[in-house]
């Protein structure tokens, strides 16, 4: 099996698919961030896996293998893109025929904490409002199986994943992904969102805080 990974990052999933792929599997990761993919290729060549590459690439370069791949795998990708459908229609290329995509996303609408300190409420509200304003979709996590039929993918089904609970599962959060909402605000700002963070640590030591989060994911096939 030959997988796609697009917006690979760090590559903590790429390094998940190629342990579990047999002789003459590989995976590709793909992101747009030089200093992601620095951190991927160190993971690599920690793990020492020889079927494992990261390339620097976006959806629509003319240099992605076409009709190459027969799992492709996007997550957290299509919140930032003004096009959701029309990306979808560049993996779909790369796929072989019968080939699958499977998306997970996130809908801002469908995550919250409480009892939440006031100051996270209005980094998070400003947070979705740059997003938006910079052509992505707070809400794109409930969309993604409509994109992928208007992409031409077949056999399309959904499924909702939840996340909830307090101690490891908000530690997680707050260390993992909460600091990623704030990647694309002004430094002032970002700063306030990231101080949001702190003022949740400190409510947690005296109230628990309860996380409650619903992941999105979505399965499409290529027409054969």
């Amino acid at each position: 099996m030959q997988i796609l990974d697009v917006g690979a990052g760090t590559g903590v999933r790429s390094e998940v698919f190629s342990r579990y792929l047999s002789d003459g599997g590989s995976v590709l990761g793909i992101d747009t961030s030089e200093v992601l993919l620095g951190a991927a290729i160190r993971r690599k060549a920690d793990a020492g896996l020889q079927n494992l590459e990261f390339a620097l690439s976006d959806l629509h370069s003319p240099d992605l293998p076409f009709e190459t791949f027969d799992f492709a795998y996007m997550r957290l990708v299509l919140q930032h893109l003004p096009q959701p459908a029309r990306a979808l229609q560049a993996v779909k290329r790369s796929l072989r025929p019968g080939g699958v995509l499977f998306i997970e996303e996130t809908d801002r609408d469908w995550m919250t904490i409480f009892p939440s300190p006031k100051s996270w409420d209005v980094a998070y509200r400003r947070a979705k409002e740059i997003q938006t304003a910079k052509g992505g979709d707070p809400q794109c996590g409930r969309k993604i199986g409509r994109y992928l039929i208007e992409a031409g993918f077949e056999n399309v089904s959904g499924k909702l994943v939840p996340v909830s609970g307090t101690g490891q599962i908000l530690d997680d959060w707050l260390e993992n992904y909460a600091p990623t909402y704030f990647n694309n605000l002004p430094i002032k700002k970002a700063k306030k969102g990231l101080k949001a963070l702190d003022d949740i640590r400190e409510s947690n030591k005296r109230t628990l805080i309860f996380f409650h989060q619903v992941w999105f994911q979505a399965f499409g096939r290529k027409p054969t």
